[in-house]
């Protein structure tokens, strides 16, 4: 639950940089890097111990970096001035990158209970 918090929060503060409502730099370099994040460092440390062998697992990993990538164009977009290029891909492909990861780790949420 707070790995699908966290991640989610990341498209309103994406969204507050389009906006102007916040000064905060977003590296595009470091946004590309999915295993800087909570749930990056979950996925590719407990989280692949735990769970690794679950059929969904390598999906949520490839899903996560795409959806980091999606997140890094964004914020390179907004650096360089082109804000409605940048709002399109947050409403298309950073969304749908967002929802799947969300929706795969809602599915692998009961085996990480068990």
């Amino acid at each position: 639950d707070i790995a699908i918090a966290c991640h989610e929060s990341w498209k309103l503060c994406l969204e507050n940089v389009l906006d102007g409502k916040s000064s905060k730099v977003l590296s595009p370099e470091i946004l590309a890097l999915d295993d800087h994040c909570e749930l990056g460092q979950w996925l590719y440390g407990p989280g692949r111990q735990r769970l690794g062998r679950h059929p969904a697992f390598p999906v949520l990993i490839a899903r996560h970096k795409y959806f980091h990538l999606q997140a890094s164009s964004v914020a390179a977009l907004a650096q360089s001035g082109d804000i409605d290029k940048a709002r399109q891909i947050l409403q298309t492909s950073y969304q749908q990158a967002s929802s799947q990861v969300v929706l795969l780790l809602k599915q692998l949420k009961p085996l990480q209970e068990r």
